[in-house]
């Protein structure tokens, strides 16, 4: 389970629509950042999720810990109320708390 964090604005195709989603992992008091998921979106799924996202817009990141720069650069961040899941081909976690290589597997109920 993760919480959507904030996105990065997608280009080419994907302009005006998501490029990568910033996820979330529950922690004791916000989100411990668990790294982007840039694959597994279908054609749809991407303007699909900036329109649920634009409306939980904020201004500061909802994770506790710092958000690397390259990431962090440009990102739009949204309040973590939208629970998606997102693996890889190893269900782990990095050491840093990342998760490799994850592609987008959809939204929670």
């Amino acid at each position: 389970m993760h919480a959507g964090a904030g996105r990065q604005p997608g280009d080419g195709r994907l302009a005006g629509s998501i490029g990568s989603l910033l996820l979330g992992l529950p922690g004791n008091k916000a989100l411990r950042y668990a790294g982007t998921v840039r694959t597994g979106f279908t054609d749809r799924s991407p303007r699909e999720l900036t329109e649920l996202l634009e409306p939980l817009r904020s201004n500061t990141s909802p994770s506790v810990e710092a958000v690397p720069r390259r990431d962090a650069v440009g990102a739009v961040w949204v309040r973590p109320t939208v629970v998606g899941g997102a693996g890889g081909p190893v269900h782990r976690v990095d050491p840093p708390g990342r998760l490799p290589q994850p592609a987008w597997r959809g939204l929670r109920p």
